[in-house]
């Protein structure tokens, strides 16, 4: 079981492996998103890929879209702390 988190925060990154440490899974996080290619050849399958939304470069849809073509089975995932208030 190997999970992948892609988010340009690194306090958000340290947070995530601090909170998988306690569970039984292999973890990997990427900060630059423009390498997103490279860690899924190089580390893949993963079971789960989660990406922020909004990162400079490569976008979280663009990571995800990436994801789904080299491993359609991968449960991927969208995080953002973004919110549109004009929203009802």
């Amino acid at each position: 079981r190997k999970v992948l988190y892609v988010d340009d925060e690194a306090s958000l990154l340290s947070s995530f492996v601090s909170l998988m440490r306690k569970q039984n899974v292999q973890t990997a996080v990427l900060n630059d998103s423009r390498n997103i290619e490279t860690i899924l050849q190089e580390g893949g399958p993963f079971a789960v890929v989660l990406s922020d939304q909004r990162m400079p470069v490569v976008d979280g849809v663009a990571v995800l879209e990436r994801v789904a073509r080299l491993y359609p089975d991968t449960v991927r995932v969208m995080v953002t702390g973004y919110a549109d208030h004009n929203d009802t």
